[in-house]
């Protein structure tokens, strides 16, 4: 990847971080683009959410809301900052599995109510 010189700027610092003219040599300072931190987190959430499932059903729930809010909240992001922030992929990704992730644990107590077994009960602790 080619980074021409208009991506960096000129910044001089001294020894308490202020900017100086004379402190040290040139440090070029990159402003460019980076992830969105909550859209990965929606996404890696909603990754792990029906692994743990596996384990401890409950912990679906909170897990995939919290993928689906963190999902929204970064593609907000991600459009209010004017191209300085990546990562929409990784949100819209979240949303889709954190959403059928809502749905599976919506129809598996659904599931569990109309059958109303004591054997399906008893299979979960």
């Amino acid at each position: 990847m080619d980074h021409s010189h208009e991506d960096y700027e000129d910044v001089l610092y001294d020894e308490d971080g202020n900017d100086a003219d004379d402190a040290f040599p040139h440090q070029y300072v990159r402003y460019g683009t980076r992830t969105c931190p909550l859209c990965l987190t929606s996404f890696i959430l909603s990754i792990v959410g029906p692994f743990l499932s596996l384990c401890c059903g409950l912990l679906t729930l909170p897990i995939a809301v919290a993928a689906v809010i963190t999902g929204h909240v970064g593609l907000q992001q991600v459009k209010h900052a004017g191209g300085h922030l990546t990562g929409g992929g990784f949100a819209i990704a979240g949303l889709i599995i954190g959403y059928l992730t809502l749905l599976l644990f919506v129809c598996g107590l659904i599931l569990l109510f109309v059958l109303n077994s004591e054997e399906i009960l008893r299979a979960f602790p």
